[in-house]
Formats: C-alpha cells, sequence, structure tokens
C-alpha cells in the first residue's frame, strides 16, 4: 500500500514539474471541428474515461487533458481561456447565457470543461469522481462552483453555415450558432428545430459535407477560398487554405450486419475532389480497399465481424495533393434473445413461467410476447412492448402452444424467439 500511494505522488509530482517546466501549448490538428469535439466528450463520459492529473492520453485524463486528446486542440494546457484570448477568440460569461454552438470551452477558476450543446457540460472533474456530464448552468459540484466563463476553442473550427451532427442529432447554424425553436424551409424541405436545437429529420447526407467552418475570431475566412484583385494595378493575388480532410462516419458502432456509411468530404486546397476509402480490423497490417479514387463522396461498408476496425480516408484535390484521414468503430454482437420456458409440458389449468431475456445490443430491453392455440394459425397478442421480465401464463385449451417472444433494444435490433409447450389433459 505504501508502495503503491509513493508512486502515486512520484507520478503527480512529476507531472507538475513538467507543467511548471515546460508551460507546453498543444498543436491542433487542422481536421479539427466543434462538433467533433463535443462527440470526443460524450465518448470519454460514456466510456467512463478515469481522471488522472496531467493525463493526457485516452482514457485517463485531467480536465485540460479531455480537451487535448481531441486532436491536440487548446493551445495552452495551463490557461486555455487565456490562448483563446491571446488569439483574440470570442469568449463571455457564462451568466449571461452561452451561445448555440457546441465545442465551446467553459472555464472556472483552476478547471476547465465543454459545452456539448442542448444546454450540457462535460468535465473531466476529480480524483474518485472522473467524467460528468451535467446541465451546464448547474452549481452542485467541485464546491459549488459553477462556469464562469465560456471560450472559443483554440485550434477548433467552428460552423458558420450548415448542417452538423452531434451524438446522432442533426443540427442548423445560421451566423454562427444552431437553431432553436423554429423552423427552416432548405432545399425545398422545412425542418423544424425543438427547444435544444434538434431537428426533427436529417437532412440528406451530402448537407454535412457542404458546412462552412471557420477558425477565425469574425469568420472572415468563409468562404475557404478567395480572390482579390489589387489596383490600380492589374495583378491578381488568389488566396487559398491547406487542403483539410473532412469526412467522418454517421455511427461509431454498429451492431453487426448492419453498414456503416463514410461521407467523404473535403475544404481548401484546389477543388475537384476525388476519394479513396480503405478499412482494416484494428491491429491487422494490412488495408483492403472499398473505392480507389472516385467523385463519389458517400461509401457504405458492412463489416464481417464483431471487432474493432480502422476506416482510412484520402481525399485527393486536382493538384494531387493527398491528405488522409484514419477513423475508428467498433462492431458490436448482434441482439440476441435468450428467452425462455420454465417448462417445456405442463397440465392443462397450470400456469407456464416465461422468462424474457436478452443479450448485446443497448439496453434496456422491451419485450412482446404472442402465441397460436393449437391447430390455430392465428397469432394473439399476450404482452406488448414491456420492460418486465417474467410472464405467467396459463394456456385455455390441451394441446401445442407456439409461444413467440420479441425482444427490442433502443439502438432498433430486435431478435424473435418461438416456443414451444405442450399443454396435456
Amino acid at each position: 500500500m505504501k508502495n503503491k500511494l509513493f508512486k502515486q505522488l512520484c507520478a503527480v509530482l512529476l507531472s507538475v514539474m513538467m507543467l511548471i517546466t515546460f508551460a507546453p501549448a498543444v498543436h491542433a490538428d487542422s481536421t479539427a471541428t466543434n462538433a467533433g469535439l463535443a462527440e470526443h466528450c460524450l465518448r470519454a463520459y460514456r466510456e467512463d474515461w478515469t481522471y488522472v492529473y496531467g493525463g493526457t492520453s485516452n482514457g485517463y485524463v485531467d480536465c485540460s487533458g479531455l480537451i487535448a486528446t481531441y486532436k491536440g486542440v487548446g493551445g495552452w494546457r495551463t490557461d486555455m481561456l487565456a490562448s483563446c484570448q491571446n488569439e483574440g477568440r470570442a469568449w463571455g460569461y457564462v451568466s449571461n447565457g452561452v451561445p448555440n454552438i457546441h465545442g465551446l470551452g467553459l472555464h472556472t477558476p483552476g478547471h476547465v470543461g465543454v459545452y456539448v450543446g442542448s444546454g450540457k457540460a462535460v468535465d473531466a472533474r476529480d480524483v474518485g469522481i472522473d467524467v460528468c456530464y451535467e446541465d451546464v448552468y448547474s452549481r452542485n459540484w467541485y464546491g459549488n462552483y459553477r462556469w464562469v466563463e465560456w471560450f472559443m476553442i483554440t485550434g477548433v473550427s467552428y460552423p458558420y453555415q450548415g448542417w452538423v451532427l452531434v451524438d446522432g442529432n442533426s443540427f442548423y447554424y445560421e451566423k454562427g450558432q444552431y437553431l432553436t425553436n423554429t423552423s427552416r424551409k432548405l432545399n425545398g424541405v422545412t425542418y423544424k428545430f425543438n427547444s435544444l436545437g434538434v431537428a426533427n429529420s436529417h437532412p440528406p447526407k451530402s448537407a454535412y459535407a457542404a458546412t462552412r467552418y471557420s477558425t477565425a475570431p469574425d469568420y472572415s475566412d468563409i468562404p475557404h477560398e478567395s480572390t482579390t484583385t489589387t489596383t490600380p494595378t492589374t495583378t491578381t493575388t488568389t488566396t487559398t487554405t491547406n487542403l483539410i480532410n473532412r469526412s467522418f462516419l454517421n455511427t461509431k458502432s454498429i451492431p453487426l450486419g448492419k453498414s456503416v456509411t463514410v461521407t467523404c468530404a473535403a475544404s481548401g486546397g484546389k477543388k475537384g475532389y476525388t476519394y479513396a476509402v480503405y478499412y482494416r480490423k484494428a491491429g491487422i497490417e494490412h488495408w483492403s480497399a472499398v473505392q480507389d479514387y472516385s467523385t463519389n463522396a458517400i461509401v457504405d461498408i458492412v463489416p464481417k465481424a464483431s471487432v474493432d476496425y480502422e476506416i482510412r480516408v484520402a481525399v485527393k484535390d486536382s493538384n494531387g495533393k493527398i491528405v488522409r484521414k484514419d477513423m475508428t468503430m467498433t462492431v458490436e454482437k448482434p441482439l440476441r434473445n435468450t428467452s425462455c420456458l420454465n417448462a417445456d409440458s405442463i397440465r392443462l389449468g397450470e400456469k407456464v413461467k416465461i422468462r424474457c431475456f436478452a443479450e448485446n445490443g443497448q439496453s434496456p430491453y422491451t419485450f412482446s410476447i404472442q402465441y397460436k392455440a393449437p391447430n390455430s394459425e392465428k397469432w394473439l397478442n399476450f404482452e406488448l412492448n414491456s420492460t418486465k421480465n417474467l410472464f405467467l401464463m396459463q394456456p385455455s385449451s390441451v394441446g401445442v402452444y407456439t409461444i413467440r417472444v420479441t425482444a427490442k433494444s433502443p439502438d432498433k435490433q430486435s431478435a424473435r424467439k418461438d416456443l414451444t409447450l405442450n399443454v396435456t389433459a
């Protein structure tokens, strides 16, 4: 026990010395977006990452490490708010309201977190508390503190106009913020947005790739390419940004047998993009090609095993410049119905217990029960969409009954199982 405590103390002291000595600023990946940061933080919460002082690796982070582990964003680890202010990026006070922008930084003295949209915040809080997901205006934590400032995080691109997909929900940004409590007719379709900003339906998959992002404080880099002419001479100067691969997956987890959709997208460079798509099982050396360089931007992949996969998209612009982006996803075992009866045969007048169980997929499961009486082809409902696991059934006649149990999970999987019961006189 003493050795363990000593090692922990040494680790903390070493982390402090490194922070004081180097005061490092992280270097961000140019593909970092606000939606990606929000998804990253939600994943950390759902995977129950551990709080470790000075931690900057997936699964083990401190408050600033939670932000920095997403593509190196955040700027100065010891003062991310000051890093934002030094760049002239937007910031303000939470007491005046947090803007409708996913992936904003949140600050209170000695602590940072991330606003993930729809009124919620995620932060890596402390040893033993780990990663938390709470209302952004909550005061019931960390010594009754509350968030003081919000700020645009260094290295993160924020949307100015267009669709964004976060945690499976679609949001539409206008002039830098997502819409709430309103509707818009976009490309002939009317979308309604609730109080959380969530659209009542998803746009075409290609719409997400058309969204315009910015890293400038006043969105002055929108659009990404511009052409200006100097006067009085006839010299023309063309300014373009670096080629950025903005491809993404429609989900990070699917059940075996389902497909994952890869949306290929890019900005900057010289337009006329083509995309190549590859995949492999995690840990395997060689890639398998799904699509060679093509203008096709939507690719569906159906994995064949319940393992982790890596998916690579290579984008090439018309100058031949290539930028690759690697993404990971998990293929889970499909929902399995393990329901059973307590007996295969009973006497007329007795009751049979129907035990409803399932595994894999998401919980909580719901169960529906139907049955066919002897010499009948008609299914009759016995129970519909119940979360209970035990049911009692008393057959009314002698013969063979077929009892069907259908299990459903929140991720829209279903599994059916037919059970046979013999009723004797």
